[in-house]
């Protein structure tokens, strides 16, 4: 069950910085920040993710949708996954890829 503090996070909507490069890899993606010099890679899972932040979507949103490709979650699958996502979208905050609004 999601906590006071994990539901505010998880209203946020993760803004992509516009400064950021993507390049699909097959399944992955890099991402270039070049004013930062930072260049990372992306697993499918945080690709997944990285493309569903759109300045739109809640980060509950984006674990909703996420959740629904793999055919639906019960609650503690959606938990987890959630956490996942909130994951992500802090390591993209932190590296400065995105912002988060409210």
């Amino acid at each position: 069950m999601m906590n006071a503090m994990t539901m505010s996070f998880a209203q946020k909507r993760p803004l992509p910085n516009p400064s950021v490069s993507a390049h699909p890899l097959l399944d992955e993606m890099v991402l270039e920040l070049p004013e930062q010099e930072i260049v990372l890679s992306l697993n499918r899972s945080a690709r997944a993710v990285w493309e569903l932040c759109d300045g739109m979507r809640t980060v509950y949103v984006i674990a909703q949708e996420l959740g629904a490709e793999m055919g639906g979650l019960d609650t503690d699958a959606f938990d987890s996954l959630l956490l996942d996502v909130e994951t992500a979208v802090s390591q993209f905050q932190q590296h400065g890829l995105l912002t988060l609004e409210t």
